[in-house]
């Protein structure tokens, strides 16, 4: 009786694994299947692509640069030039320098406090100085006193220098930087004194030392018409 049972027991395992065996080897066909679909199905795509554009699959490409270093230099022997005052009337900054415009320090009563506040302002003269202090809501009596054009900081002269410009003495902050954009947007040649006339009418603030380029750059706020016009001398 025993033996009849462990003869059924073996049979029954035998029987067990063989119906496993089945299904692992259908499972086994089915993923070669899928993996025989997808190679063809990825072969007819890049052969498709292949022939479409014209390229080959085992195209390489590679990417090379180089970086050229290149000098800039001062290209006129004699020193950059100003445009003559003349185009501003003969004007000349009571701050110094070469701009068309000076530096103010007006003193007026604000009216909210009853105190008297400070204000400064880069203008043409004195009287637009107060015009601009009224504008800002103070209230005379007022008192007016002219500062120092901004000066020209160490590594901006540090810098001319090593573009080769002869920097003046008595230029100021915005001289030196006028220069230095001559050289750098290579406009060495001086601005006309119609274009400098007009452009101060306009009221732009800008020195003397400035090239026709940057004239017209620091033209961008005024209107169509009056870019326009500058634009053509």
């Amino acid at each position: 009786m025993e033996f009849i049972l462990i003869i059924g027991f073996v049979i029954g395992i035998f029987v067990i694994a063989m119906k496993l065996g089945v299904r692992d080897e259908k499972q086994k066909d089915e993923i070669e299947k899928q993996n025989e679909d997808t190679y063809k199905v990825e072969n007819h795509l890049q052969n498709n692509i292949v022939e479409k554009y014209d390229i080959s699959p085992n195209v390489t490409v590679e990417w090379s640069y180089s970086v050229k270093n290149i000098e800039v230099k001062q290209k006129s022997d004699s020193p950059l030039q100003p445009f003559s005052a003349d185009a501003w009337g003969g004007y000349r900054s009571p701050s110094g320098g070469y701009v068309n415009f000076g530096t103010y320090q007006v003193t007026g009563l604000n009216p909210k406090t009853n105190r008297k506040n400070k204000r400064k302002f880069e203008v043409l003269d004195e009287e637009k100085a107060i015009q601009m202090m009224i504008e800002n809501g103070f209230e005379p009596p007022f008192d007016v006193s002219v500062l120092p054009s901004r000066e020209p900081t160490e590594a901006q002269i540090d810098y001319a220098l090593d573009l080769g410009i002869a920097v003046p003495e008595d230029a100021c902050f915005l001289d030196v930087s006028a220069l230095i954009s001559r050289v750098t947007d290579d406009d060495e040649e001086v601005a006309s004194e119609a274009l400098a006339a007009k452009a101060h009418e306009y009221g732009l603030k800008f020195s003397r030392y400035h090239g026709r380029a940057t004239i017209l750059r620091l033209a961008s706020d005024l209107t169509y018409e009056q870019r326009r016009e500058l634009d053509k001398l």
